[in-house]
């Protein structure tokens, strides 16, 4: 038969596995492994990956792990490299995606990713330092 101790010390070790557990369930929103070769910034629930092509760059976009379609927003970046500011307007690509063809990201340049929803009103945002 167990000893007090040893009972305390089984019940602190359960509850110790399921404050665990629960913490794991409740930061497990959104997505913050790339699933298209880029670079993922969270904010809130929303992720947004930026991805680098030779013909231009894509952002896709996922809410609480659910793609955000893009039909009816509009998208812009703000480039801020050497001292100097450019915007590059991003198209709707379908599904989940914006993309932006002819855009080149320089090594170095802070990129703010602007996405304004249908009402024209909310906005959500996202900054990313190009390596």
């Amino acid at each position: 038969m167990p000893t007090p101790l040893q009972s305390l010390g089984a019940a602190i070790a359960v509850g110790l596995v399921a404050l665990l557990l629960s913490s794991g369930v409740a930061v497990a929103h959104g997505n913050t492994k790339p699933l298209h070769g880029g670079v993922i910034q969270m904010m809130g629930e929303v992720s947004f990956e930026l991805v680098t092509r030779p013909e231009g760059v894509e952002v896709y976009l996922v809410d609480d792990g659910e793609d955000v379609g893009t039909g009816g927003m509009t998208a812009k970046l703000v480039i801020a490299h050497a001292g100097a500011a450019t915007e590059a307007a991003l198209a709707p690509g379908g599904g989940n995606r914006f993309v932006g063809t002819g855009v080149t990201l320089p090594s170095g340049a802070r990129v703010t990713v602007i996405v304004t929803m249908e009402d024209n009103a909310s906005r959500w945002t996202a900054r990313f330092t190009i390596p």
